[in-house]
């Protein structure tokens, strides 16, 4: 080693650094993490990584002298520093990356956008999410139903489910095909609210939890009131406890726009070509916006044909005044096609009728005259 003494009060960090994690690793509640490389807990976005040992255990560095370590070919001041570094994530009890990241800049784990950028969590982090969410058996669930919202993931993994990626570590899925940083993100911010939440979890034993959107939630609690009415819901209960809940949940999932086109469906005031008109569409994709409504309902409440037959079967046995029945059924059309209640139900109105691609049929034009269309009052006329 040089003898200035600039260099020996850099040593001198060096070798008491290095001592102390290692004092640190050698207790008994850290021996599970002996066996692992150095790598495991290295992000893409370090700098100055000592590659000649990121390949070696924990147990085998912290058992190597450090003049050994530093004499390594290739290794200097600033990789040893990094090594120290990356021997203070092992200790963690939270490995790096959960929420807030240790690298060399002390950024937080996150793009603007808030979710987790892919650079910068580590593997040590992806393997406590992943067993988190086995432990809890959430394999099956899918990233649609449980994303903030299906603005921000792709359409092409909404039905994929968690259990696709448990047994892959970080550097394969980005591996995959179609798994660019975008989708990795989208990814890692669902298995990143999912661990955050289930830390709650695991701390309260006697308790459970069920995941599901918040919308789908109050859209089930809705129906249940609906359903256990005596008599046939009134106007007011259809539009507010029904058709609102499934128009914003199509506007959480799919935008304005798309709200807007579904809000256009259930009325009889004017056809298809005069909504995309308005719309500046053409009528192939007013077409493909319906069908991504009944999409979004499909992936964020896949039970809800099966209540909202139930409910469907009730309003037969109680009749509705036929504007709502009307109101009822373009809705029961737009978001449930299929129903199998829906299919073999007898046509109440116009705004009832199924729309057929090529087909000119009754849509409405806003969501006020959607209502007004019916004989209801719009929400927005009501205060």
């Amino acid at each position: 080693m040089n003898v200035t003494s600039a260099t020996v009060i850099v040593d001198y960090r060096l070798v008491s650094g290095f001592e102390a994690e290692r004092q640190k690793l050698l207790a008994p509640e850290y021996s599970d993490r002996l066996s692992k490389p150095l790598a495991h807990w290295a992000l893409p976005t370090d700098r100055h990584l000592p590659l000649a040992l990121v390949g070696r255990t924990i147990e085998s560095l912290i058992h190597t002298p450090f003049n050994e370590l530093y004499a390594t070919p290739g290794v200097g001041p600033k990789k040893i520093a990094s090594l120290i570094r990356l021997l203070a994530r092992a200790i963690q009890n939270a490995p790096a990356a959960a929420n807030p990241i240790v690298n060399r800049s002390d950024e937080p784990a996150h793009v603007g956008n808030g979710r987790p950028h892919p650079a910068l969590v580590s593997e040590a982090a992806w393997v406590q999410w992943r067993t988190s969410i086995r432990r809890h058996g959430l394999e099956r669930e899918t990233l649609g139903r449980l994303a903030r919202s299906l603005q921000k993931l792709p359409r092409a993994i909404w039905n994929t489910q968690l259990g696709h990626y448990l047994d892959l570590t970080l550097e394969q899925i980005r591996g995959l095909r179609g798994h660019g940083e975008k989708r990795v993100s989208a990814v890692l911010e669902i298995f990143e609210n999912l661990y955050q939440i289930l830390l709650q979890v695991d701390a309260n034993p006697h308790l459970a939890v069920q995941f599901r959107p918040r919308l789908v939630q109050q859209l089930e609690s809705s129906i249940v009131r609906l359903l256990s009415l005596s008599g046939a819901p009134s106007a007011d209960e259809v539009r507010t406890q029904f058709v609102d809940p499934l128009l914003e949940l199509s506007r959480l999932d799919g935008g304005d726009l798309l709200a807007e086109v579904a809000a256009g469906r259930l009325s009889h005031f004017s056809t298809v070509q005069a909504l995309a008109r308005q719309k500046g569409l053409t009528r192939g994709r007013i077409y493909e916006l319906w069908g991504d409504a009944a999409a979004i309902v499909n992936i964020r409440w896949p039970e809800g044909q099966a209540l909202v037959s139930q409910l469907q079967a009730k309003l037969a046995a109680n009749p509705l005044e036929p504007r709502v029945q009307g109101l009822f059924d373009a809705a029961l059309e737009l978001w449930f096609p299929l129903s199998p209640q829906a299919e073999s139900a007898p046509v109440q109105s116009s705004a009832s009728r199924r729309i057929a691609p090529g087909r000119r049929a009754p849509v409405r034009l806003s969501y006020s005259a959607a209502f007004h269309a019916n004989g209801l009052t719009a929400p927005s006329e009501s205060t």
